[in-house]
């Protein structure tokens, strides 16, 4: 909303097996949110992608345009945190699972991760999943992270790490301003 009142249209689409979707959870792959993504870039003409953690690594025929992404992640660490949130989920049901069960588990069968379901092509593809590295793009991270590193930072806690869902609305406006000045 607040790109909005800067003066940008923006628009967030659900992926396919998430949201609003009608698709079958256990039927998609990397592939079908790659898709969705170049779609909707497609559809809608797009000037640019905004992308948040996992989000950065799709979409692969709108590579040329520019990007902005905010603690952008890979595969492998969609991967891992989904994994931990699997097993504290299973520990507050009284149940112990490790790393190399889910894992083998989600490759075969799938697996059910808060609330959504993985297909075993889904999995495998998100734990393939590499980031890249746009020609006209720029990475945020949060001034918090550990991780450190050279991109630029971003005043502003990680909202996924709530349990209960919640907004700040100082960092969607650190968030709008960066985009917006990135934009022009």
């Amino acid at each position: 909303m607040m790109l909005a009142h800067l003066g940008f249209s923006c628009w967030i689409i659900d992926l396919p097996g998430t949201g609003e979707s009608e698709a079958d959870p256990a039927l998609l792959s990397l592939d079908d949110w790659h898709d969705a993504v170049d779609s909707a870039a497609a559809d809608i003409k797009a000037d640019a992608i905004i992308a948040l953690r996992g989000g950065a690594i799709l979409g692969r025929h709108s590579q040329h345009l520019p990007h902005w992404s905010l603690s952008a992640m890979d595969g492998q660490m969609i991967i891992r945190e989904l994994l931990r949130l699997r097993m504290a989920s299973d520990r507050g049901l009284g149940k112990l699972s490790t790393t190399a069960q889910l894992t083998a588990i989600a490759s075969h069968l799938g697996l059910e991760i808060g609330g959504y379901w993985l297909s075993p092509a889904l999995f495998d593809g998100l734990s393939n999943e590499i980031l890249l590295s746009y020609p006209n793009s720029i990475s945020y991270q949060l001034e918090n992270n550990i991780k450190g590193g050279e991109d630029p930072m971003l005043a502003g806690e990680p909202m996924w790490r709530h349990a209960e869902p919640g907004r700040s609305l100082s960092m969607a406006a650190a968030m709008a301003n960066a985009i917006a000045t990135w934009l022009d």
